[in-house]
């Protein structure tokens, strides 16, 4: 029997994108604020689409 694998997240809480990049999640917030990373708020909190990550990590190579 195979083994059920991990869905990959539509989106990403601020803490989840810091722990990715190994960055803390101030420098996140200012990548937000300066539209280098691009996001969506929801009430207070900040999501990051996976599609915004893959680009921000593109144009960052």
């Amino acid at each position: 029997m195979e083994k059920p694998t991990k869905a990959i997240p539509l989106v990403y809480t601020v803490k989840e994108v810091s722990q990715t990049l190994q960055i803390g999640k101030t420098l996140v917030y200012r990548l937000i604020r300066s539209k280098k990373l691009r996001s969506i708020r929801v009430g207070n909190k900040y999501l990051v689409p996976r599609d915004a990550l893959v680009d921000f990590l593109n144009r960052s190579t």
